[in-house]
């Protein structure tokens, strides 16, 4: 029965592992599943809520997502996701992820959301104008940032690559780090966010790709 379980069995048999607290045998069954409805995401957020538990919070972060996959229009998904995101140090996944929960009419999104992109340093308000002038500002405000973090880590340093595809109503259509060799979660926040939030010049759509180096004073 376990072997080739249906779907209330299934339930069932997860249910009992659970009282049992026996979670790695409840995960088993719940990725089954998971399986075998993929249009429901129950299972995947109890895989999560385990995955948390035992302090595997890229396993919670992979089945979180599975879930936002098959319920994209669900807040509290995104919610959720956005705290676990947080809680690994991912910026610019936690911000975005906290975005989709606002534009999903979460409740008690803006303070956390807000909080976050102050720790990122993100700009008061999106940068404007042409390509130059937006990659001149971004450095600006970068290296500040770099500057005062390499006082404490002298050996932070390194490249960061993104590129941005610039669509129409002169927002970015994408923005994507394609490089990151600092590994410094504030800095790569500022870095892509600065970009996808910025307003780009009325022309036709293109894809640019900017880079920075980083290396402070010894």
């Amino acid at each position: 029965m376990e072997t080739s379980p249906n779907q209330e069995t299934a339930q069932a048999l997860a249910g009992a592992y659970r009282e049992l607290t026996r979670a790695p045998d409840e995960i088993r069954v719940l990725e089954r599943l998971a399986g075998d409805d993929e249009a429901d995401p129950p299972p995947l957020l109890q895989i999560t809520k385990l995955r948390q538990a035992d302090k595997d919070l890229e396993g919670a972060e992979t089945a979180l997502r599975q879930a936002a996959e098959r319920k994209p229009d669900d807040a509290t998904i995104h919610l959720t996701l956005a705290r676990l995101l947080r809680q690994r140090d991912d910026l610019v996944g936690a911000i975005e992820a906290y975005r989709a929960a606002r534009q999903r009419g979460a409740e008690g999104v803006d303070q956390e959301l807000a909080a976050l992109e102050k720790t990122a340093c993100l700009p008061d308000k999106p940068l404007s104008g042409g390509i130059n002038r937006l990659y001149n500002e971004v450095f600006r405000r970068l290296n500040k940032e770099f500057q005062a973090r390499h006082e404490a880590n002298r050996n932070l340093g390194g490249k960061f690559g993104v590129k941005v595809t610039i669509g129409e109503g002169e927002k970015a259509a994408s923005v994507e780090l394609i490089e990151d060799t600092v590994h410094e979660p504030v800095l790569a926040a500022l870095v892509y966010f600065s970009f996808k939030d910025a307003a780009y010049p009325k022309e036709k759509p293109r894809t640019v790709t900017f880079e920075y180096v980083l290396a402070g004073a010894r």
